[in-house]
This record gives structure tokens, C-alpha cells and sequence, in this order.
């Protein structure tokens, strides 16, 4: 970023230019603010196809977004979901059922003040989740992580159930289109262009 401050019109630009530049990278979290819904769809409308665009702070915790409503201006291709204490496992799990059936792949990630427990790695195999976002392999809680997955897919190939992904396969999102200019409007509008032609 430069240490710029950036415009939504810039930061359209700028994730287009860097995607093309790195055209390896899968997915990007919360590219811009929520509040910036016609930017974001831009941006959809741009690089859906070739990339994952994840919604982490754009959507409310697992309890509040079962009741949200999903609407054509606003839409992503993935969803963070977080299971800490004030999220239930039923809350995430029926928060990634709704997800998906819009279609969003799913990334299960650890919360703040991690331990060395895996049962999130458990939990992202069983709920067959496309994405565990665990950071960089540098802690001990994040280690044990590593290793109850290796743990679990030698258990599963051992069992012939090992199953892997198949490709990545990137919805293309394209933004709602423009609601219909009413009657007073399209006059005005005329208008304007008559004005235009008569000063030329």
C-alpha cells in the first residue's frame, strides 16, 4: 500500500493489479470495508472469477448472521467463521449451511488467546470446510494444529477415506444491476442532454 491512504476507487485498482501480478493467490479477506457495498461488488465483478473474495468482518458472528439477510448488494465467495466463547458449534455449523447454500466456501479460524487444543482441526475436516486459517506455524498452539491434520490424514488414508478438494472454482459475482430511473427522472435527464447539445 505504500502507506497511502486509498480511495475505494484506488483500492479496486490496486487488488486488480496485485491479482494480476500474483495470479497464484486463491483468495482475499475483507479487501475493503463493508460499508463500501458498490466498490466491493466492483471489485467482484472484476477478480470473482479468478480468486475467492472472503467476507471476515463484513458479516456479524455466527449467532447474529443466521438471522441476517442476504441480498444481491452485497455478496462474497467465502465466509470466516470463528468458533470462540461466544459462538456455539450449532451456530457455526448452521451459519455455514446457510453459507453455503449461498454459495461461499467456508474458512474455519482460530480465535484469540489459542491453546494448544485441536479440536478446531477436528471440527474444519468434519464440517468439510475448503479453508483452515490457522497463520504461520512459529507457536506451539499453532503447531499442535499442523500435526493433529497430519494426524488425521494418516488415519483417513489408513481407512481408505481420504478425500481430497478438486479444484478451486471461483464464482464470478457480478453486481446488482442499476435500478430503473422513474418517470420524472428520464425527463430530467433528456433535458440535460438537450441543454448539452444546444451549448455545443
Amino acid at each position: 500500500m505504500g502507506g497511502q491512504q486509498k480511495v475505494p476507487e484506488d483500492l479496486v485498482e490496486f487488488w486488480v493489479e496485485l491479482l494480476g501480478r500474483y495470479p497464484s493467490v486463491v483468495a482475499i479477506i475483507d479487501p475493503m470495508r463493508k460499508q463500501e457495498k458498490e466498490h466491493w461488488m466492483r471489485l467482484c465483478d472484476r477478480v470473482s472469477d479468478k480468486c475467492y473474495v472472503i467476507g471476515n468482518h463484513t458479516y456479524p458472528r455466527p449467532g447474529l448472521l443466521l438471522e441476517e439477510e442476504l441480498t444481491e448488494e452485497f455478496k462474497t465467495s467465502g465466509t470466516v467463521l470463528k468458533l470462540d466463547q461466544i459462538n456455539t458449534i450449532t451456530d457455526i455449523l448452521e451459519s455455514a449451511k446457510k453459507m453455503e447454500d449461498a454459495e461461499n466456501q467456508i474458512v474455519l479460524t482460530t480465535c484469540y488467546g489459542e491453546t494448544t487444543d485441536t479440536f478446531l482441526a477436528d471440527m474444519a475436516v468434519g464440517m468439510n470446510a475448503r479453508f483452515l486459517k490457522i497463520g504461520a506455524p512459529v507457536r506451539g498452539e499453532r503447531i499442535a494444529l499442523f500435526n493433529r491434520l497430519i494426524q488425521i490424514e494418516n488415519q483417513l488414508k489408513l481407512e481408505g477415506r481420504l478425500a481430497f478438494h478438486g479444484e478451486n472454482v471461483f464464482p464470478h459475482i457480478v453486481p446488482p444491476p442499476l435500478p430503473e430511473p422513474e418517470e420524472g427522472e428520464e425527463v430530467q435527464e433528456e433535458e440535460k442532454k438537450e441543454e448539452k447539445g444546444k451549448k455545443k
